[in-house]
């Protein structure tokens, strides 16, 4: 076999050697940034790969890899320790450029990278054009794999808006037509997303027999978590309360117990994990953990936020003491080894409580919410009854969605991002961060710098404010 880099060309054209082919290409050259890729044919992807159900189904696969990969966990910080570290949830015990950028909230525009966002868009792109142009796969198995394309693609312009605002919206694979597109507005990103997401419910299992029983391919609570998600951000509250409201009244997941693993592999809680390949670690996990001092400790507000009782910060933080001050280190990952089965968990039961609480608090059915709350803070405390926090149920609807902020931030902390994205689409992040980093936030600091370099190549691109 011989592999051309820049044109993406094979000698011999095998389905399996197409795909490795095209993973190697994304994998070592990120897709270039998706805007500098010269002379790639638009087939990049051969309809050779979608003759046979297996071949297809290690494209799929290879998918889910770069995702992995591209997305979560980023080299040289992961999704997790670049928001933790920009909003109020992390700090660090040294001293790197690249780590004070973000605890400064002082990006630089050469200092982000979108690309591996777009290198997962663009492998999903071209799964959907081969599928759609197959001849030879069944009607359902093509209908699986494109579910499954869509639900990827969804995922990386969730991430992509909820850091860079408004982003180029890439649906296809010419490379010609990509690399000079302008930024799409974000209310249009997220209708794309939604629109993949209800076709994609309509595609896949509602099982996980697809990846032999894992909790690592979607299926269709994995969809349904996230229109929840999807549409609690856009506040759509109704829709929001229907979709998390059938994931908990399913009975097909549970909360696990406080002292378990909360990322172990099939858990009862997980919906949706990214799988670790042979070999591979758990860059949060390896972060976060230490033999002799930590790298990152959570904030001072963070560690003050959980109450006496609060069973989360027992078993998901460790303690460590440092001439006589101590601090906390996210313990949520329990193993550094290659050989760990603790999966990063995009999609949890725990968050569908958070989202249904929320979504009925906005709603105006308070006590039901807070309810839904209470299972959580239930899950996380003490388990005397004297000493069982609940939260009363006749809170105004301001201070019961400030309670839901609260309780977002503990049960979620160091997780994926979600505490900057919840300040920023409640509106708040401005008020908190201020108080959090006052010479240091700005009002433009929400969103990250666009990538000074493609701005270079592209002239149709805009840069953010600020920068």
């Amino acid at each position: 076999m011989m592999l051309h880099i820049k044109n993406i060309k094979c000698k011999y054209i095998d389905r399996s050697v197409w795909w490795i082919c095209f993973i190697l290409f994304l994998l070592l050259n990120g897709c270039k940034k998706f805007v500098t890729v010269d002379q790639v044919p638009d087939n990049i992807l051969s309809s050779e790969i979608y003759n046979s159900s297996e071949s297809a189904n290690s494209g799929i696969n290879g998918i889910y890899r770069i995702t992995r990969d591209k997305i979560y966990t980023q080299v040289p910080i992961s999704l997790t320790i670049q928001t933790g570290l920009y909003a109020d949830e992390l700090s660090t015990t040294v001293s790197a450029l690249y780590l004070d950028q973000y605890i400064g909230t002082n990006l630089l525009p050469n200092s982000t990278d979108w690309s591996g966002y777009f290198s997962t868009i663009y492998a999903c792109n071209a799964a959907i054009d081969g599928l759609n142009n197959s001849k030879k796969l069944l009607v359902n198995t093509k209908q699986q794999y494109i579910g499954e394309a869509k639900f990827l693609r969804a995922l990386s312009y969730f991430y992509l808006v909820n850091l860079y605002g408004d982003v180029p919206l890439i649906l296809n694979t010419e490379i010609q037509t990509s690399s000079q597109a302008a930024r799409s507005r974000q209310e249009l990103i997220y209708s794309q997303a939604v629109n993949d997401l209800v076709e994609a419910l309509d595609f896949v299992r509602d099982d996980y027999s697809i990846s032999n029983g894992d909790k690592v391919r979607a299926n269709k609570a994995t969809i349904k978590a996230f229109l929840a998600r999807l549409y609690l951000y856009q506040k759509n509250y109704q829709q929001a309360e229907f979709y998390s409201n059938q994931i908990i009244e399913s009975g097909k997941y549970s909360l696990v117990n406080i002292q378990s693993p909360i990322f172990s592999k099939n858990n009862s809680e997980a919906i949706f994990q990214l799988d670790n390949s042979s070999g591979d670690t758990n860059e949060d996990a390896v972060s976060f953990l230490f033999s002799t001092s930590p790298t990152f400790v959570i904030t001072e507000s963070l560690a003050k936020a959980f109450e006496q009782n609060d069973q989360r910060k027992a078993y998901w933080f460790k303690p460590y003491t440092n001439n006589g001050l101590t601090s906390f280190i996210p313990n949520k990952f329990t193993i550094t080894a290659a050989t760990s089965t603790e999966l990063n968990t995009p999609f949890r039961l725990a968050e569908q409580y958070l989202i249904r609480g929320e979504a009925r608090i906005q709603l105006g059915k308070i006590s039901d919410g807070i309810s839904d709350l209470n299972v959580l803070r239930a899950r996380a405390s003490l388990p005397a009854p004297n000493n069982l926090s609940t939260i009363p149920v006749n809170l105004s609807k301001d201070d019961a969605l400030l309670m839901v902020e609260k309780e977002r931030r503990l049960e979620l902390s160091a997780e994926l991002g979600n505490r900057f994205f919840d300040l920023k689409r409640n509106g708040r992040i401005n008020n908190v961060m201020t108080l959090e980093k006052p010479t240091k936030w700005k009002t433009t600091s929400s969103l990250f710098p666009i990538p000074q370099n493609d701005i270079l190549r592209n002239s149709n691109l805009t840069q953010n404010p600020g920068y």
